[in-house]
């Protein structure tokens, strides 16, 4: 796949890159994944975003017939907390490349979990589907994004986010009748990430919703 780079800066940002990962050969509209990485990756060195998950397969060959979006948080923020500044990059990037608005999915890890779950209740119409990876957020919000399929990831002995959290969105969804998948892997830690997207079809879900 061949990655382009783009950078914004926003008041009280100086820099935010995003990588933006295209397949060849592939004519749009195309689907496309927004990621959202973990807080390891935070900074304004692009090339850390290869540390983990899509952005790190991509780098090493992997293909994937879709978009991959992949923004950078800055260091010392959340995802949560630069929603405005997300919101304008995807926008920006939906204007300017081949790609299908109505499927668009997003997905992401730790830090990028609760990310995808507050840019979802967020911009509940803008994803076709969510991913979040031992990370999400507040089920009282559930409400907003009930119409949305979603596949929910965690490792049962995650010592750096509780499984509790995935847990908890998981009944708020199926609560509401919402489409919705829970994978809890055994004795599995942090890194519950590289099993959730290599070793189940999630990646093809995400593209394709099959």
């Amino acid at each position: 796949m061949k990655k382009e780079l783009r950078t914004y800066s926003f008041d009280g940002i100086d820099k935010l890159n995003c990588q933006i990962w295209l397949p060849e050969g592939l004519e749009g509209p195309l689907p496309a994944i927004l990621f959202l990485h973990g807080s390891g990756e935070r900074g304004t060195d692009e090339s850390i975003l290869a540390f983990q998950a899509l952005p790190k397969y991509l780098t090493a060959g992997r293909e994937i017939p879709a978009v991959v979006i992949c923004p950078q948080c800055p260091e010392d923020m959340k995802w949560k907390e630069i929603l405005p500044q997300l919101g304008f990059v995807l926008e920006d990037v939906l204007q300017s490349y081949p790609i299908d608005r109505a499927k668009v999915a997003i997905t992401g890890i730790s830090m990028g979990g609760f990310g995808t779950w507050y840019a979802a209740c967020t911009w509940p119409e803008r994803f076709c589907r969510a991913a979040p990876i031992c990370g999400a957020g507040d089920p009282v919000l559930a409400p907003m994004v009930r119409h949305l399929p979603w596949r929910i990831f965690h490792g049962d002995a995650d010592p750096a986010v509780d499984t509790s959290y995935s847990h908890k969105a998981y009944a708020a969804l199926q609560t509401l009748g919402a489409d919705v998948e829970l994978t809890v892997f055994p004795g599995v830690t942090h890194n519950c990430w590289d099993k959730s997207y290599l070793e189940t079809d999630l990646i093809h879900w995400l593209v394709t919703g099959k």
